[in-house]
């Protein structure tokens, strides 16, 4: 019994063996058949090459052929092709192909003429056609097959209305087209009129490599790039509470920041992650911008949007046509069956397509290689840049939002006092940190899309908390008693900087019996502890209190007080009595002397008028000779 099951054992294994051994040596000799690329277009009489990748055998009896379908009408037909067979690729063997490099260019030459040249392949009318390449063994087997499309191109290439195509290059930090797979790209494609839109992380990027950005602004050969804000703001928001300057802030110092790398930055697009009112558009217009480049997930179509006064136009990039380059995975073929859709779409629709933006993140860069360089290839398609895409494009009208997809109305008033705080503290602050900027970049940040609003609440309140603390830090001594032996005297205070930073603080005295020089005066407070000599004037004896306050310089916070107990022991209006006192002894002096010599000068007149006119001596003499004594005249 077992003698015959183990014969009956044999004789099944053999059989088997023997019907499995072709599978098994076809499956030992199947390769791997890869596509690489292939020619965009091939005109009426040109040629086709396609190039592929072939990991199995090349053996002599190892032959490539194919077959070319029917025509397609459709663009889902792209992705599903029709099955009627249109012509048959004859076999050649795979040794025999031309080889570039390490791979296998199989060449095609297309005739559109039935000249008996059966060398050519024979395609009389252009558009789609859908191809199949096999690698087959001598027994004709399959042993790798690939698919892909031709385009024929009509025979008048030039006369041949083409169909306009702009394209978006979005340049990321990290995942997706860095900055050095831009600049190559660029570099290969300096006419082309490419838009390159950049954020903030490549801003910075670009900041900290010299090298990367001189690179980057040749490249880009004086193209002009687009730049989202760098912080993810809502326009429509912003202007539905007033405060479309904090918009207006981010977009000018993006634009700064960039012109100092060197690059032109469009004034006329931008690049906005949300959706629009009628006040956002009104925002943007007033900001110099006419088109909008939408950045976000939301499909809109190109069209226009009316504000109060004046229209924007909003371009949007086919995201389902450039959906269908995304994934690392045979993104080179993905290109070229999204040329064979647009080859297919210039039949019926040559509306300008806009291709591009951040949905290229996963593509990669060989594949946008590939499209470009279709885009520079004579045939069906134009490059143009965008501002003819939204002039030749059939642009509808769209409504704006009712509403902005953020409500900031409930931190309204916290922005307004926390502007007006940091419009004080502006003033305070000379240097060290916190800056003001800091508190500004702060604000922004909380308003960004990306919080929400439970989140955006905490956020701006320990942003008016860290404002109020960084007010703060001036502290004055407590109050001390000071004599003072003159009226006039110089004093010293002393006033502690607790601040990182040299701070403008305004000083300000009050007393009803004292006057201080420096009333009113701002100074600048280094950091740590210093001492104000101030000059002081009493103006009675005794004790009066003086209050001595510091504020900020708009005098909208004071920021330290202290009391001080002067006391004056020196008379005050002493020196200006004695002065006057002189002065009255002066005057009293001169009018006791004036009125003296007066009186005596009175008298001598008095003397005077009441005794002879008396005559002169000599005279006196003579009239005494001439005249005789007494006795004598008697006699």
């Amino acid at each position: 019994m077992i003698p015959r099951l183990v014969a009956a054992a044999l004789t099944v294994a053999g059989f088997l063996a023997a019907l499995l051994s072709p599978i098994a040596a076809h499956a030992q000799s199947a390769g791997t058949l890869t596509f690489r690329a292939q020619t965009p277009y091939v005109s009426s009489n040109g040629t086709f090459t396609l190039l592929f990748d072939w990991t199995g055998p090349t053996s002599e009896d190892i032959t490539v052929s194919g077959t070319v379908f029917a025509p397609i009408s459709e663009e889902r037909a792209v992705l599903d092709p029709p099955t009627q067979p249109f012509h048959a690729i004859r076999p050649q063997p795979v040794s025999s192909l031309r080889r570039e490099g390490e791979l296998f260019a199989f060449d095609l030459d297309i005739r559109s003429v039935t000249d008996g040249d059966e060398t050519r392949l024979l395609i009389l009318e252009s558009g789609v056609l859908p191809l199949q390449l096999e690698v087959r063994d001598a027994e004709g087997l399959t042993l790798g097959a690939l698919r892909t499309n031709l385009i024929r191109l009509p025979t008048d290439v030039a006369e041949t209305p083409s169909l306009p195509v702009g394209f978006v290059i979005e340049v990321a930090a990290a995942e997706g087209l860095t900055i050095s797979g831009a600049s190559r790209l660029l570099e290969r494609h300096p006419k082309l009129p490419i838009a390159v839109s950049i954020g903030d992380g490549v801003v910075r990027q670009l900041e900290g490599s010299i090298d990367d950005a001189i690179r980057f602004r040749t490249a880009l050969a004086g193209r002009p790039v687009i730049a989202p804000a760098a912080l993810n703001l809502d326009p429509s928001a912003l202007a539905s509470i007033d405060r479309g300057d904090l918009y207006a802030t981010v977009q000018s110092q993006t634009s700064e920041r960039l012109e100092s790398l060197g690059l032109t930055v469009s004034a006329e697009t931008v690049a906005v992650d949300t959706n629009l009112t009628q006040a956002g558009v009104d925002l943007l217009l007033s900001l110099g911008y006419r088109t909008v480049l939408e950045s976000g997930e939301r499909s809109r179509p190109t069209g226009v949007i009316r504000g109060s006064e004046d229209s924007i136009q909003v371009l949007q990039v086919d995201e389902v046509l450039t959906s269908k380059l995304q994934g690392r995975s045979r993104s080179t073929a993905r290109v070229h069956e999204l040329l064979a859709e647009l080859a297919v779409r210039w039949n019926t629709d040559r509306s300008p397509i806009l291709l591009g933006g951040d949905s290229l993140r996963s593509v990669e860069a060989s594949a946008l290689d590939t499209l470009l360089v279709a885009l520079e290839s004579p045939g069906l398609l134009t490059p143009v840049d965008l501002r003819t895409v939204v002039e030749e494009s059939a642009l509808l009208l769209i409504r704006p939002d009712e509403q902005p997809s953020q409500d900031l109305s409930f931190v309204r008033q916290d922005i307004e006092e926390f502007t007006t705080e940091l419009l004080t503290y502006e003033q305070f602050h000379i240097n060290g940190d916190p800056s003001p900027e800091s508190f500004s970049t702060n604000l922004l940040s909380a308003l960004t899309r990306d919080l929400n609003p439970a989140d955006r609440s905490r956020a701006m309140t320990r942003l008016r908390d860290n404002l109020r603390s960084a007010l703060g830090g001036v502290i004055l001594p407590d109050g001390q008693s000071v004599t003072l032996a003159t009226l006039n005297a110089n004093i010293p205070i002393t006033v502690e900087n607790r601040s990182s930073g040299t701070r403008s603080v305004l000083l300000e005295f009050e007393s009803d019996k004292i006057e201080v020089d420096q009333d009113g005066e701002l100074i600048a407070l280094p950091p740590g502890s210093s001492t104000i000599d101030i000059d002081l004037e009493a103006r009675s004896l005794g004790l009066s209190p003086l209050t001595v306050r510091i504020f900020t310089p708009d005098r909208s916070e004071e920021l330290a007080s202290t009391r001080f107990a002067v006391r004056s022991t020196a008379i005050p209006g002493l020196g200006l009595l004695l002065s006057a006192a002189a002065f009255v002894f002066l005057i009293a002096w001169w009018l006791v002397s004036f009125s003296r010599a007066k009186t005596a000068k009175a008298r001598e007149e008095d003397a005077t008028s009441e005794t002879p006119a008396s005559s002169s001596p000599g005279e006196e003499k003579a009239k005494q000779a001439e005249t005789p004594p007494a006795e004598s005249i008697d006699a």
